[in-house]
């Protein structure tokens, strides 16, 4: 037969030779990524001015921020339904009047402070459906 070194040189060479080709066809792969469906797939957010106190409904939710950029104060009743559990509705405020959040009765809105208002110019906050109730987080006072 074949010497054990001869034999043990021939499989360590093919092996190399193997993994050089799978490196070649991986890098070849990943140079002709298209990078253009990457920018397509970043999620885009459509701007909703919020002009007066009203309710908000499922169409307030997801790849929406409600922005409240006015001198007047504004409430945003949740409702008690047309929710999904884990929905959410961006908010921000970027002037001087206060956005605040309040449920319809029967319906909790928790949060780590006791006000359900976005207080100070350029807050930020999400409000999350838990089901019937929902939970505002974010930066707001």
């Amino acid at each position: 037969g074949v010497p054990i070194a001869s034999a043990l040189h021939n499989v360590l060479g093919a092996d190399i030779v193997d993994h050089e080709s799978r490196i070649a066809t991986v890098t070849t792969t990943m140079t002709s990524l298209p990078y253009a469906n990457l920018a397509a797939s970043a999620k885009n957010y459509t701007i909703v001015s919020v002009t007066a106190s009203r309710d908000l409904t499922s169409a307030d939710t997801e790849n929406k921020i409600l922005i409240s950029n006015s001198a007047s104060d504004y409430v945003l009743t949740a409702p008690g339904s047309g929710f999904l559990s884990g929905q959410t509705i961006n908010l921000a405020r970027t002037s001087t009047g206060a956005l605040s959040v309040v449920g319809a009765s029967g319906v909790l809105i928790n949060g780590s402070s006791n006000t359900r208002s976005l207080n100070a110019a350029y807050s930020y906050a999400q409000l999350i459906c838990l089901g019937k109730d929902f939970i505002l987080v974010g930066a707001y006072v």
